[in-house]
């Protein structure tokens, strides 16, 4: 089931399998919360540094997928591969530049081009320092 997550599985499985593990220690609700670690990492673009918000290679993103840094520091601190952590990271930094305003207000979703060449870039209220298409 954690395989076919969207963007939500990082805090469907930190509140259910992570705390349940923390309490029960069931090897089972650990799998199940590294699962879910799993799909927000597949759901990573490393060109775009962003957490896509509903598929694999999407080219959207929400402000929501930052409730998906929890449960990969969890899985961090579990497993001691800091893959998970750095994803997080890099996911925050991308989210602060493109989704923060410089008025500090915040954008709901932001469409990009995911690096291969379907579309070209928007960004509507945000910066483009630091957007895939300038590096």
């Amino acid at each position: 089931m954690e395989s076919q997550q969207n963007h939500d599985a990082g805090f469907l499985y930190y509140y259910s399998s992570a705390f349940g593990f923390e309490q029960t220690r069931s090897p089972q609700l650990r799998e199940s919360a590294l699962k879910g670690a799993a799909r927000v990492e597949e759901l990573f673009n490393p060109k775009t540094q962003l957490v896509a918000a509903w598929a694999v290679n999407g080219d959207d993103s929400i402000i929501d997928t930052m409730m998906n840094l929890q449960l990969l520091w969890w899985a961090t601190e579990q497993t001691g591969d800091p893959k998970w952590k750095e994803l997080g990271l890099k996911h925050a930094l991308r989210t602060a530049d493109w989704f923060i305003r410089p008025d500090g207000s915040v954008i709901q979703s932001v469409h990009y081009n995911p690096g291969d060449g379907r579309q070209t870039i928007e960004l509507r209220g945000g910066t483009q320092s630091g957007c895939a298409a300038e590096q």
